[in-house]
């Protein structure tokens, strides 16, 4: 079975299971979400489905030798296990500090401090760098600094101006990993994406009933995951498109133009797809 089947169906497998056990617990009401329910911490099950992932497929490639997973793919997941829970702490920092305010981490300038701004900015730097240094210790990605760090952070940033109606950041971004891999002629560099998009589609559907929204914790990550699977497996070129696609939604967010985008057409249609 291939190794993209396996990481989806442990991705929703896992996410399920955490959704569950969050929602019994009643997250929601202590999460300070207000009403947009358990954003904060219900966000942070894409991040916590990655490690559990990680250390299930320890523990079988430890006990099964056959199963045993090549260097590439034991790394490449490890890559995107920081990026997933850097971004998703990062976004988890925002949701609790400003979790009425809409906008990335970069804010909707118009509607932020510069304080708010700058410290945004800022956080979300220190996720790139860990995640661009990560990707560097094996030589993975575009190797341009500069390039991967922008990536990963304007991914993460245009998921989170997106994440502004029911499941809209989980479908776009479901839709970029799967083309991603097809892209990429299934590498095995995005082993660990497969997982990420198994819990995305868990809290799609869960965002799509009105049990949960992602939150800056949850789109962030998100987000920062596909930026970091177009940085493996895409030429400089490549990612340098992709980053300026991403900052062009920043800039319709914060020009009011998103919105309008979303209203009429095929994205209306896509907008409305299981609500």
């Amino acid at each position: 079975m291939s190794k993209y089947v396996i990481g989806f169906i442990v991705g929703c497998g896992l996410g399920a299971v955490l959704v569950g056990v969050a929602l019994v617990l009643r997250v929601d009401r202590w999460s300070g979400s207000g009403g947009r329910r358990g954003a904060p911490m219900l966000g942070m099950i894409v991040a916590c489905t990655q490690v559990l992932a990680e250390l299930l497929a320890r523990v079988i490639s430890d006990s099964f030798v056959s199963l045993n997973l090549d260097g590439v793919t034991q790394r490449s997941r490890e890559v995107v296990l920081v990026t997933v829970v850097a971004f998703a702490l990062a976004g988890l920092l925002e949701d609790l500090l400003s979790p009425k305010r809409p906008g990335g981490h970069f804010g909707v300038a118009r509607l932020q401090s510069s304080a708010a701004v700058a410290r945004r900015i800022v956080v979300s730097l220190a996720a790139g760098l860990s995640t661009v240094a990560y990707l560097w210790e094996d030589e993975l990605g575009s190797r341009d600094a500069l390039i991967d760090v922008a990536l990963v952070m304007l991914c993460a940033n245009a998921f989170i101006v997106l994440n502004q109606k029911p499941a809209r950041s989980a479908k776009t971004a479901l839709v970029a990993m799967a083309l991603t891999m097809l892209a990429s002629g299934r590498s095995p560099y995005l082993a660990g994406i497969s997982v990420v998009a198994g819990s995305t589609t868990v809290l799609g559907v869960g965002e799509l009933v009105g049990r949960l929204t992602l939150g800056s914790a949850g789109a962030g990550s998100i987000g920062a995951a596909v930026g970091v699977g177009v940085a493996m497996v895409s030429p400089s070129s490549i990612s340098v498109l992709v980053a300026l696609l991403a900052a062009l939604v920043a800039w319709l967010a914060e020009t009011g133009r998103l919105e309008a985008l979303f209203a009429d057409g095929p994205l209306e249609t896509f907008d409305r797809l299981g609500r």
